[in-house]
């Protein structure tokens, strides 16, 4: 009852319009718009932007990750408008449809077959407790769960889990800080769903990647096979 009377709450007070234009009926980012954005076709190594390999993170970096998929930039300012109004007041749930719709349109334009992309099942990066009792969902896992379907390829419910003692809530700019302070944030409740799986690891914006190494690194520690990270935007 409680969720149906929010959902009609929002619909009167932030009603399903682009929020660019103002365009009606055709998502919180109509075609039109969508269109205006850098939809990436490549994504260069996000730690020293070496694009050779092409789409990989260089092996000097010693990531987790075996690639980065991030679909705009976040100084596009329709990104960070859509990444403000999803995460922050007055939370907009339903535009991780147009965020995943976009990610999709990347993942496109990098040419990757289906028949990769069949491989892999999906997991989200989970919120910490504080941010997911305020906000009241996830936004990583709206967005996983539209990609799932979008993709075809299978959503895996809670395959990592945050400690509720771990981790602080504010933003950390330096990477050294953000890496102590997820430092065994995350466990896996479930090994046998992640094992011997490759994983599309999905969550809004990529920064300085602390959060999505050592999300990767648990979820290999746990027998997944090959990691990428997929985001909406990335900071540079």
């Amino acid at each position: 009852m409680w969720k149906t009377i929010a959902n009609l709450a929002q619909e009167i007070l932030f009603p399903e319009k682009c929020i660019k234009c103002g365009r009606e009926k055709e998502g919180y980012i109509c075609l039109d718009c969508a269109a205006t954005m850098d939809i990436l076709d490549r994504t260069p190594c996000p730690y020293c932007h070496s694009a050779n390999p092409p789409d990989h993170i260089c092996a000097k970096h010693r990531s987790h990750l075996h690639r980065l998929c991030a679909a705009t930039r976040y100084q596009d300012p329709l990104a960070q408008n859509a990444i403000k109004l999803l995460k922050y007041e007055p939370c907009v749930k339903n535009l991780s449809q147009s965020l995943a719709k976009i990610i999709w349109y990347h993942l496109q334009l990098s040419e990757i077959s289906q028949d990769i992309i069949g491989q892999f099942a999906i997991v989200a990066v989970p919120l910490h407790i504080s941010r997911l009792k305020k906000r009241g969902y996830n936004q990583s896992e709206e967005i996983a769960k539209h990609l799932s379907g979008f993709l075809k390829i299978p959503l895996i419910e809670n395959g990592l889990k945050r400690r509720t003692q771990k981790g602080q809530t504010q933003a950390l700019s330096d990477k050294a800080a953000r890496l102590l302070n997820v430092e065994d944030c995350f466990y896996v409740p479930h090994p046998e769903k992640v094992k011997s799986r490759k994983i599309m690891l999905i969550d809004d914006v990529f920064t300085t990647g602390a959060t999505l190494e050592e999300c990767a690194k648990v979820l290999k520690q746990n027998g997944s096979e090959e990691i990428w990270g997929v985001v909406f935007a990335r900071g540079s």
